[in-house]
């Protein structure tokens, strides 16, 4: 009976794989992946969307086709999905050493891979994006920020990657609070990370102050094969509200399945949680139609969700999500007024908590990164707190208000 199950299993994993570059495809027809993205306006609303790309060279062909054939430029304020990728897979500078041929054989072996989300917390460049507030984050703004201080925060955010990462590179990186593709390709082409030969994609909203949403990902383990943001219609709840788009993307892995990505920041509490539970409900929504969309197509795909939720496990509109939350009983990544909050989340498809699956979180789950180094002590309240960047107006050169966290995934043949 095991022998039947396990080929039973492995037909069904061989279906999925044939099956997967028809999954956005038909969701974008039917209009189930990301609503109201198939057509395009010049009105300034949530469902105005713009593509662009940037030195894309991922010679697998997108569900969606040429992403060109969606481009639109009539909308500056709308949303847009940024792909850019590195150009360093063989620098061995980094503590990595040469990227491509060692972690794809590690995986293959069955080694595994590890999946982070990290909110980096405000990093900005030191220009002046003229549709966005960033006044606060210049050398001449009230923070100061220099060149000297957005290097010292490259090199913090690439010392705690390269940390998770110890044995292998992180696959998978998730960022949130990154302003543009200027400090994505800073972190990803000159910083401690450049041997890891880290490309990424990027989503931008129409966030006020200009932060995004990004995905580091290494092609020798995870092949792009097509991404899409997704806008969050937070302005049916109320018309002045805003929030960040979802960015998906889906890749082939080394051993020939396909992984979905979500990467998630949604609306904050900073009007009051109850103001703003609405908002956190409608992007739950968006993720949940595009999970369902997925699973329409491929009911055993292997789907990732990862955020910066601004919301606990237990709340409403994180329990609404239909995937396992992997983070649930973690002690939290985000401290308020001396209280713990598990904010930054991981959720997976059933699929990849199942150990006869050829790609299956690791038995000890995910993990928060708490290391020394990214926290110190709160004379206010007591105990430790991530050592973040400012403590208020003032400089204080750590690393995030939040701490990040991660998982292992087995993958195997």
């Amino acid at each position: 009976m095991e022998k039947e199950t396990f080929f039973f299993k492995k037909e069904q994993s061989m279906m999925c794989r044939k099956k997967s570059f028809l999954v956005v495809l038909l969701c974008l027809l039917l209009g189930g992946v990301c609503p109201s993205l198939g057509s395009h306006s010049d009105s300034k609303n949530d469902n105005d969307t713009v593509l662009r790309t940037h030195d894309n060279d991922s010679d697998s062909p997108s569900p969606f086709g040429p992403l060109a054939l969606f481009a639109s430029l009539s909308d500056s304020h709308s949303h847009s999905l940024s792909v850019s990728h590195s150009k360093n897979d063989n620098d061995s500078s980094s503590p990595f050493g040469p990227s491509a041929g060692g972690a794809c054989l590690a995986a293959q072996e069955g080694m595994g891979a590890k999946v982070v989300f990290y909110n980096v917390e405000n990093l900005f460049d030191c220009r002046h994006d003229s549709l966005r507030d960033d006044y606060e984050f210049l050398p001449e703004g009230r923070r100061r920020w220099t060149p000297w201080r957005m290097q010292e925060k490259v090199r913090h955010i690439a010392q705690v990657v390269t940390a998770i990462g110890t044995d292998v590179a992180p696959m998978l990186v998730g960022l949130a609070e990154v302003e543009n593709d200027s400090v994505m390709t800073l972190l990803t082409g000159h910083s401690l990370l450049r041997g890891a030969g880290y490309r990424y994609v990027m989503s931008e909203g129409d966030d006020p102050r200009g932060i995004d949403i990004a995905l580091m990902y290494r092609p020798s383990l995870f092949h792009l094969l097509g991404t899409r943001a997704c806008p969050v219609p937070v302005r049916e709840v109320r018309a002045e509200a805003h929030a960040r788009p979802i960015l998906y993307a889906w890749g082939e892995l080394t051993n020939g399945d396909t992984l979905h990505v979500v990467v998630c920041h949604w609306p904050s509490r900073l009007e009051g949680r109850r103001r703003t539970e609405p908002l956190r409900q409608r992007a739950a929504d968006v993720v949940t139609g595009l999970v369902d969309s997925i699973r329409t197509v491929c009911p055993q795909a292997y789907i990732v969700v990862m955020g910066d939720l601004n919301e606990t496990p237990e709340g409403e509109a994180v329990q609404s999500l239909p995937l396992e939350n992997v983070t649930r009983s973690l002690g939290g990544t985000y401290r308020y007024r001396g209280r713990w909050e598990q904010l930054d989340q991981l959720l997976v498809s059933p699929s990849l908590l199942d150990e006869a699956s050829s790609v299956h979180v690791a038995a000890e789950g995910a993990q928060v990164f708490s290391e020394p180094f990214v926290l110190e002590r709160e004379p206010l309240y007591g105990g430790y707190r991530p050592r973040r960047t400012y403590q208020g107006p003032r400089y204080w050169g750590g690393y995030s208000d939040h701490l990040p966290v991660y998982v292992r995934v087995e993958i195997s043949w």
